[in-house]
């Protein structure tokens, strides 16, 4: 099988590391929802008064989880890891799903952290989590064990597919295309998700590319998403225009810690934002876990794959004088897309 390099789509941190250097060992109990500008900007608490996620299954395929994370205590469903020692069996299970890069844990506290009081709160705060690790420690994995991440989920029950994860810079619109695919079977196990009532969410990618970078350009059995930062500004890093669908929170970056998504983050690894625990990125990366946390939403109320996937385009707002809201593709918004079912 053809194997390409797939890799995360988190923005670079660079300035947000010399921020938040300072603070980085602060222990964190206190409730950090007031941080979550994108929760505002999506109207998610007013979609809690109809869903939560309840009963749910989200599949983050990623980096892994830190498994000890009190956010995701009991929230834990059908754990695997691709990520295996070398000349063993795939996938492997136990310590070898845990997350070394930290994009895992922060993509899934994104979508399932609880509303307890304590640190963030998730788009789906009573959904449970998938953990399915295909990306090493650096971030980087190949095809081959996306696909069968992909299809993991599937056949243990996933109601709802993440992938922070796309193809190394640019090449989404080559290996993915419409006369001869040569995506390994990407497009493909999305499809095959799609058949099965799964939703895929897909980042788009931080190429600042005319089209969706994540692989999926050509491919409707899932939703690219795009980034945009507070007040719906323009993520300078966000993949836009041809193939995006939908483009939610994703954080800024350049204007540091308080404009990115503030998510949980693995706590034996030093984050950028002063936080134990928690960590603050901006990405696409950052941008697709909020649209499967709707996802999750949907799904509690009954409407699944492609039925959630209309719903939430159709619920979806643009803003078609900018530029940016005219290119970049509909504001999500969690509260429109679960009021009225």
């Amino acid at each position: 099988m053809t194997q390409f390099s797939f890799k995360t789509f988190k923005a670079s941190a660079a300035l947000s590391l010399a921020l938040g250097a300072a603070a980085a060992n602060a222990a964190t109990t206190a409730d950090l929802r007031s941080q979550q500008w994108a929760l505002d900007e999506m109207n998610v608490d007013q979609a809690h008064q109809i869903a939560t996620g309840n009963g749910v299954v989200v599949a983050v395929i990623d980096s892994g989880l830190d498994l000890t994370h009190p956010d995701f205590a009991g929230k834990i469903v059908a754990p695997v890891s691709y990520v295996c020692p070398a000349g063993g069996p795939k996938p492997c299970f136990g310590n070898h799903v845990d997350d070394r890069n930290g994009h895992g844990t922060h993509v899934a506290g994104t979508i399932v952290s609880p509303a307890d009081g304590k640190g963030t709160t998730g788009v789906a705060p009573d959904a449970k989590i998938m953990p399915i690790r295909v990306l090493d420690a650096e971030g980087s994995g190949a095809t081959s064990d996306i696909v069968a991440g992909i299809d993991w989920a599937v056949a243990h029950g996933a109601d709802v597919i993440n992938l922070s994860l796309g193809a190394a810079y640019g090449l989404g619109i080559i290996i993915s295309n419409p006369v001869l695919s040569l995506d390994a079977g990407f497009a493909d196990a999305i499809t095959r998700a799609a058949d099965a009532g799964v939703l895929v969410a897909v980042a788009a990618g931080n190429d600042s590319l005319p089209f969706c970078g994540g692989g999926e350009l050509y491919n409707n059995g899932g939703l690219c998403v795009a980034a945009h930062g507070p007040g719906s500004t323009p993520a300078y890093y966000s993949d836009w225009g041809l193939g995006i669908d939908v483009v939610a929170p994703g954080g800024a970056s350049l204007l540091g810690c308080a404009s990115d998504i503030l998510a949980a983050w693995p706590e034996d690894i030093a984050g950028y934002c002063g936080y134990n625990g928690y960590n603050a990125i901006a990405g696409t990366s950052m941008a697709s876990p909020q649209v499967a946390g709707i996802a999750a939403l949907l799904a509690e109320l009954g409407v699944k794959g492609q039925d959630a996937r209309a719903r939430i385009l159709a619920t979806s707002s643009s803003f078609p004088l900018t530029l940016f809201g005219g290119l970049t593709g509909p504001f999500v918004n969690a509260y429109d897309a679960v009021n009225g079912l």
